[in-house]
């Protein structure tokens, strides 16, 4: 991902300014996990991603900024489809609970996640917000399935958005301790195992949601 611009067929390729800031953010990380936060400056960020600091810097004011963009990945989480009228709604919240931890636990997010526990020291405000903010997406989408399914008449419980916090929270748990102390173990929680996780904590909660069970 190095040099923002390219040679291709003998001409020089620009990227835009979209590009630029992707090809930043991948070699801002590469060195945060590698150096650390502080033992990564700006000039090192521009010479990794192949630009010069005052490109760099017309995109990131601060190394700061960067650091904050590079662990929040609440943009990408995953929207939940709505419940079609022939699912199940144990079949529905098995697979949103499936989709919403396969996220959650994908090595790129463990190791976005690691970099914010890190540095939760010196940066706490950014590590703090990171948690909020990631966390908070995941339980909006979970809760906005659950008002969905409410709606449908086929659960009965009045605080739906703790209701989907202890959905979340029974899978990822452990596992989410787990992953951030020994990464390289996120890539052994095979969709198999999400998916009996996910079927045993519908089956366990199914009395306090009120859900109809087939």
């Amino acid at each position: 991902m190095k040099n923002a611009v390219r040679a291709r067929a003998g001409r020089p390729v620009v990227f835009t300014a979209d590009e630029r800031r992707a090809i930043i953010l991948a070699s801002a990380e590469a060195l945060f996990v590698e150096r650390g936060y502080a033992a990564t400056s700006m000039a090192d960020i521009a010479q990794h991603a192949g630009m010069s600091k005052r490109t760099l810097y017309e995109i990131f004011t601060d190394k700061e900024t960067i650091f904050s963009s590079v662990v929040n990945f609440c943009e990408s989480v995953p929207s939940l489809l709505p419940p079609g009228s022939e699912q199940s709604a144990e079949t529905v919240l098995i697979n949103a609970l499936v989709e919403m931890t396969g996220f959650l636990l994908g090595q790129h997010q463990v190791s976005r996640a690691r970099l914010a526990v890190a540095e939760a020291r010196g940066l706490p405000d950014l590590a703090l917000a990171f948690f909020d903010a990631t966390y908070n997406a995941v339980i909006s989408r979970m809760t906005e399935l659950l008002d969905l399914l409410a709606e449908r008449g086929d659960i009965q419980v009045a605080d739906r958005k703790m209701a989907a916090d202890l959905l979340v929270g029974a899978m990822v748990g452990d596992k989410l301790v787990r992953f951030l102390t020994f990464p390289d173990q996120a890539s052994d929680f095979h969709l198999d195992a999400i998916f009996r996780r996910a079927e045993v904590s519908v089956a366990v909660t199914a009395q306090g949601l009120g859900l109809k069970r087939c």
